[in-house]
């Protein structure tokens, strides 16, 4: 009876800590997920947003740069008055 109790009891030891590891395990991966997630959806944001703001000549190319993670450039175009283009790698977002 004893053993069976000393094996009872290291069963749910050794579960519960298999179980305790996955948990955290899955816990850790999904914030990962939700911070890259959140980083790409503040770049999108960030580059919307400053091509508005060129756009609406509220700012100029070098004010943008200063605010914003990405280095912008303007291109004189002769169909279009002003472009705005950018160009990044994976890396960058990361």
């Amino acid at each position: 009876m004893r053993s069976d109790m000393w094996r009872l009891y290291r069963h749910i030891l050794i579960g519960g800590i298999i179980i305790s590891l996955l948990c955290y395990g899955v816990i850790e991966w999904l914030e990962h997920r939700y911070h890259e997630h959140q980083q790409e959806h503040f770049l999108l944001l960030d580059a919307e947003l400053s091509a508005q703001l060129f756009d609406q000549s509220l700012l100029t190319i070098e004010q943008i740069n200063e605010r914003s993670a990405f280095l912008w450039q303007s291109e004189v175009s002769p169909h279009v008055s002003t472009n705005l283009n950018i160009s990044f790698t994976h890396d960058d977002l990361t």
